[in-house]
């Protein structure tokens, strides 16, 4: 056997070797995480696509302007909307801004702020992905012990959020609503 041979031999032992601790720590005993969350509507979610970036969460969506509003001085158009049906809330409308989270909850620091018992401090969350392709666009997660329900049923951890859905938090509820874009068209010259 030549250097080369010994080379080759050590490289790939190596690469064996890293291979198999890889495989040992993904595969330790307890520490498994699901691939998915089931929701209500008996989609599962992949928790990948749920998990971003530190930086991509900008902060409270009432608040915190995105990346873009902050390059551009201005705020952007909201991407949906959240009004409240019933409840201490009733009439009022929340905003969702584009790849932000909206927190609910009993907690001063909440965008939505429920005061009632049965809502915990940081009850619930609405976030929005930039990606309007994908089915899991809008997601709402349930930290609650109370429950927080979706259309009538308590949602699983996590749910995805459709047109026209009714979120139920305490006795407060409220409407998901996409906003729908106006596309203007130019006026036609006059001659």
């Amino acid at each position: 056997m030549g250097e080369i041979d010994y080379l080759l031999v050590f490289i790939s032992a190596a690469i064996g070797f890293l291979f198999g601790v890889l495989v040992m720590w993904y595969t330790r005993p307890g520490d498994e995480a699901p691939a998915s969350w089931e929701t209500t509507d008996q989609q599962a979610i992949p928790i990948s696509s749920l998990m971003t970036a530190p930086n991509e969460v900008i902060g409270r969506a009432s608040s915190v302007p995105s990346r873009q509003d902050q390059a551009t001085g201005q705020r952007s158009a909201p991407v949906g909307v959240l009004n409240a049906i019933r409840g201490p809330l009733r009439g009022q409308t929340f905003l969702i801004r584009p790849g932000t989270t909206l927190t609910i909850g009993r907690a001063d620091d909440a965008d939505i702020v429920i005061r009632e018992e049965g809502v915990s401090r940081l009850h619930a969350h609405i976030t929005h992905r930039n990606d309007p392709t994908s089915p899991h666009e809008f997601t709402i997660i349930d930290y609650s012990t109370n429950g927080t329900f979706l259309n009538g049923k308590r949602i699983n951890a996590v749910a995805s959020l459709q047109d026209e859905d009714i979120i139920r938090i305490g006795s407060s509820e409220f409407q998901f609503r996409r906003v729908r874009r106006a596309i203007h068209s130019r006026p036609r010259a006059a001659f």
